[in-house]
C-alpha cells in the first residue's frame, strides 16, 4: 500500500556489482562451455516460421506497414 515501507530486505548488491560478478562467472573455460551448449540447444529450432501465405515472401525484407 501507498505510505508503507517494504518488508523486503535491502538488497546486498548493485546491479553494477552483478555485471562485474557475471563477467568473472562467464571468462574462460565456462563462457565457452554456456555458449555451446546453448548452441547444441538451439540448433533444433527452425530459422523461420513458413506459415501458408497468399502471396510470396519478397527478396529483401521491408518494414514498411499496410
Amino acid at each position: 500500500m501507498k505510505g508503507e515501507s517494504s518488508p523486503l530486505d535491502e538488497l546486498q548488491i548493485t546491479v553494477c556489482g552483478l555485471r562485474v560478478v557475471a563477467r568473472e562467472h562467464l571468462t574462460g573455460g565456462m563462457l565457452a562451455e554456456q555458449l555451446s551448449y546453448w548452441k547444441e540447444q538451439l540448433a533444433v529450432l527452425r530459422p523461420t516460421l513458413e506459415l501458408p501465405r497468399r502471396r510470396a515472401r519478397p527478396v529483401t525484407q521491408g518494414f514498411r506497414g499496410r
